[in-house]
């Protein structure tokens, strides 16, 4: 499994997975990357996890800068979209090592659909 950042590139790619996706929903869409970026002046950072040609998980998140609160990394409402457990895991842990890269207070995993 390879983890990579999303690009234009690889936006239809992405799309067609969250679209397929069981778990997927609308706020995983690659759309919500340039929102973010260009309503909030948040700076995204979506990764893909990418068996072969097959995209098999993606976690759209986003770093927001605070003076206040401190800088966090969090994921869009909805978390993350992935074919199983171990392309979760290993999505999240890139992303944990961006929160570390970036230096963070907080990493946060908005999944609202956990049990």
């Amino acid at each position: 499994m390879i983890i990579t950042e999303l690009i234009a590139d690889t936006r239809p790619l992405w799309d067609e997975y969250v679209r397929s996706s069981v778990q997927g929903l609308p706020l995983h869409l690659s759309g919500w990357q340039e929102v973010q970026r260009q309503t909030y002046g948040h700076e995204p950072h979506y990764l893909m996890a990418m068996e072969g040609d097959q995209v098999v998980g993606v976690l759209p998140q986003f770093f927001i800068r605070s003076l206040w609160l401190g800088n966090t990394l969090r994921t869009m409402p909805g978390g993350l979209c992935a074919d199983n457990d171990e392309v979760a895991l290993a999505l999240i842990e890139r992303g944990r090592k961006w929160a570390q890269v970036v230096k963070v207070r907080r990493f946060l995993i908005a999944d609202t659909r956990q049990a």
